[in-house]
């Protein structure tokens, strides 16, 4: 079980944090500056990058071909495991996120689908939003947007607002169409190219023009962003640049550096920057959202490190798994009722979380 460090003493940090001036956001200028990267753009939708060139911070979009007509006669059930399209009812064996693939179904909306995974192209689909990728083809949505800051594309999503990204992503205007990106990262890899010039205690980070607070990234109580200007400005709580995964620093008065302003310590003693998520969202790659402890009597999910093996494979901590869910040596996952279980399967209340959650039973 994981603890959430430093989430009860808000009130203490909130106190020592008040006389600190107000962040002020600025594009940064000037083709030599290594901290540097362009605002977000909207590439034509007919064009896709050479395979042999860097990702730029263009969202390239990719058409996918109708994969055929579905055979109904075959028992496999959605999320069971397969390895070709006539092993399942529906005719749709797909690519999981670790070595196996999975039935899928037909879907009109992300409700029809399972917690981790996206309605789009007409089936369910894993979330794959803050993936790598170097052209729209590599991701689910068929959106990959480059980085100019670092030379890697990352797969992203249309949205609404913040609700529909992943922890740490904003939903940023790319030349007229919203899309998400990450902006809870440094500088250096900045790409929409808009940093705080001072997050408190001589540190720089990542923001993102906003419409209103849904667009910035989503957090816990007492973290919350607020949209200044225009402009995602984070709680004076949150006072580094280190991303998710990062190990935790931490400043003068014992204030963590984490760019979320959350700093986790595992059941190995390790402290790790992380940031808040739920059952409908995704962490960046490497990651899944699981539920944790969050040192107060209650439950948050909250990005933990996942690991390669499908649900239904064999493991021993949650670590190995694409979940971040292990239960009884083997993989599990979230869910909402038995349908969203593989066959066999039983959704119940996960004991760890005192009942908060539901995982599937295998």
């Amino acid at each position: 079980m994981l603890r959430l460090f430093g989430v009860s003493s808000l009130a203490l940090s909130l106190a020592c944090a008040a006389g600190e001036p107000p962040r002020r956001p600025v594009a940064d200028g000037g083709p030599s500056d290594a901290e540097v990267a362009p605002d977000l753009g909207l590439e034509d939708a007919g064009t896709e990058p050479d395979l042999g060139t860097e990702p730029d911070m263009n969202v390239d979009m990719f058409v996918p071909m109708d994969e055929g007509v579905p055979d109904a006669g075959v028992p496999g059930a959605y999320l069971d495991r397969c390895n070709v399209p006539g092993d399942c009812a529906s005719g749709r064996c797909i690519d999981d996120r670790g070595s196996t693939r999975f039935c899928t179904r037909t879907c009109s909306v992300d409700g029809e689908c399972a917690s981790d995974h996206l309605c789009a192209g007409g089936q369910c689909q894993p979330n794959d939003v803050g993936q790598l990728c170097d052209m729209a083809a590599d991701c689910t949505t068929t959106l990959c947007a480059g980085n100019a800051a670092t030379g890697v594309g990352e797969c992203t999503r249309r949205c609404t607002n913040a609700s529909d990204c992943p922890s740490g992503f904003a939903c940023g205007d790319a030349g007229g169409v919203f899309v998400c990106v990450d902006i809870e990262r440094p500088c250096a890899s900045c790409g929409t190219g808009v940093c705080l010039e001072d997050l408190g205690q001589g540190t720089r980070g990542c923001t993102s023009t906003c419409r209103g607070p849904a667009d910035c990234p989503r957090t816990l109580p007492g973290l919350e962003y607020s949209c200044t200007s225009g402009y995602c400005i984070p709680s004076t709580l949150a006072l580094g640049p280190d991303p998710m995964g990062a190990t935790c620093r931490f400043g003068s008065g014992g204030a963590n550096l984490c760019r979320s302003g959350v700093c986790v310590t595992d059941d190995f003693g390790t402290q790790t920057c992380t940031q808040v998520c739920d059952e409908r969202t995704t962490c960046s790659e490497g990651f899944a959202c699981v539920p944790s402890d969050d040192g107060a009597g209650g439950t948050v999910t909250i990005c933990q490190r996942a690991g390669a093996e499908d649900t239904g494979g064999s493991c021993i901590d949650g670590r190995q798994c694409t979940s971040g869910i292990c239960e009884a040596g083997v993989c599990s996952r979230l869910c909402t009722d038995d349908r969203l279980c593989p066959t066999g399967g039983t959704c119940t209340a996960d004991i760890a979380s005192g009942g908060d959650f539901f995982t599937c039973h295998l």
